[in-house]
């Protein structure tokens, strides 16, 4: 049918062009606030008048806020179109774990929480998933955890395996809290989208997020043959929990080791004052990366675009290089493949590691740049 064709051929132009949309906002969005934040961060290990620090703080967080919801617009428009991919790839879960407890650490802190994290018996400290995506359902279910915890509360995460299979694992973690609880008529619109608790009791009902994430994680957790769920008991507490489902980890997996990894994860890689290219066209990012790497003490040669970068590196040994991927005159793809050109043609050159900055995080993003050559 010839309408059912033009109908179905205005729908495909009308999703592409929704995530070209996406993809461009994201990128100039995430621009900025990854200079405000970059900036906050060495504004934090700055001596400065406590009164002066506490606005630094709380800008910091208000920061890392609108870039959460940014990536939740991000993974919203991803499960609506049927394309939120997962990764497959080994991760050590206890390292992934305390990790996010790191993340939060300072929220903790600021409000005397006691925050603790109990591994149990028989879970498997190197599994094959998705480590972002089973750390952004913690992140998640900590946050809120932390949100609605009064000062000097508790919060306390346990993990342990809930069912062993042939070739998977079924991990469960449960994040416990003495909030403000929950009435058992509010649990169904918890996992809905722009669904939000409301409390009278809560410290600030501008917190209340914009409910997207707990939505987020539901499906997140779907994705990963998992489910999520709480339990609560109003004006005590409660308890958030999730599973997922990990593959077990075999032995030519763990032999399996791409050289790019050892290129770039080499135990000497810090240990000493590194000579860094770095390729970027954004003045706010060179400042913010230079002064970055300026802690450190390394020696950094800037760029402007990738045709200038191919030169430098004609000229110069670098021991890293770090590449923009959107600049003028000649891009980081195509200067990263110039530069792999250059690396084969003298046999006695070794492989520079090479980074991507960028601030895109759309399907294939990634794809795209290790395609192109970069670690």
């Amino acid at each position: 049918d010839i309408t059912e064709k033009k109908a179905a051929e205005r729908y495909q132009f009308a999703e592409q062009a929704k995530s070209r949309f996406l993809a461009a906002i994201s990128h100039e969005l995430r621009t900025p606030l990854n200079f405000i934040l970059g900036m906050l961060e060495l504004l934090q290990e700055a001596e400065l008048p406590s009164n002066a620090m506490k606005i630094i703080r709380d800008i910091f967080t208000v920061s890392n806020l609108l870039l959460n919801l940014i990536n939740d617009i991000l993974d919203l428009s991803k499960v609506e179109a049927g394309k939120l991919e997962l990764s497959s790839a080994p991760f050590d879960l206890y390292a992934t774990l305390k990790h996010a407890l790191e993340l939060v650490s300072f929220r903790v802190h600021e409000k005397q929480i006691d925050l603790s994290l109990q591994v149990l018996e028989g879970v498997p400290k190197v599994v094959i998933g998705d480590a972002n995506r089973f750390r952004q359902v913690l992140l998640n279910l900590l946050s809120n955890a932390i949100k609605f915890t009064p000062g000097k509360g508790k919060v306390t995460v346990i993990c342990k395996l809930q069912e062993e299979l042939e070739e998977k694992y079924q991990i469960c973690v449960e994040v416990h809290d003495t909030g403000i609880g929950i009435r058992k008529e509010h649990y169904s619109n918890l996992f809905t989208l722009f669904g939000k608790l409301k409390d009278d009791r809560a410290q600030n009902s501008n917190a209340m997020g914009c409910g997207l994430g707990l939505a987020i994680s539901k499906q997140l957790c779907e994705v990963m043959d998992g489910s999520i769920g709480v339990e609560s008991e109003y004006g005590v507490g409660s308890k958030f929990w999730f599973t997922i489902s990990v593959q077990k980890m075999r032995l030519s997996d763990a032999q399996e080791t791409p050289e790019m990894v050892a290129a770039v994860c080499d135990e000497n890689t810090y240990a000493r004052q590194k000579r860094i290219l770095l390729v970027e066209d954004n003045d706010f990012n060179v400042s913010v990366v230079c002064a970055m790497l300026a802690k450190h003490e390394h020696e950094v040669d800037v760029a402007g675009n990738g045709l200038i970068a191919t030169d430098l590196f004609q000229e110069r040994e670098y021991d890293l290089i770090l590449m923009d991927c959107e600049m003028p005159i000649m891009d980081g793809y195509e200067a990263t493949a110039q530069i792999r050109a250059l690396e084969k043609q003298n046999e006695s050159a070794r492989r520079t590691p090479i980074i991507g900055l960028t601030a895109f995080a759309m399907k294939g993003d990634r794809e795209e740049c290790l395609d192109a050559g970069m670690d």
